[in-house]
């Protein structure tokens, strides 16, 4: 699938990318401002976009141990 290079693709329409290092949230929260439909944080180490359904995990939080929550649209 175009520009989900390196994700793990789920066949739902979801996708996931995993880090070997942890995310670094202070730089994130000093360069990014995340839309509301993405929940990004430390105590999860990771970023999902609800609305691609696309999940960053650090090692703290892989994808697979994830619940995605069910899809509304």
């Amino acid at each position: 699938m175009p520009g989900r290079e390196g994700f793990i693709v789920d066949p739902r329409g979801g996708a996931a990318f995993e880090l070997e290092l942890p995310l670094n949230f202070d730089l994130l929260a000093s360069e990014v401002t995340f839309p509301e439909t993405v929940e990004a944080g430390p105590e999860r180490d990771g970023i999902l976009d609800r609305g691609t359904w696309c999940l960053i995990s650090g090692p703290g939080e892989r994808a697979s141990r994830i619940v995605m929550p069910k899809r509304l649209d």
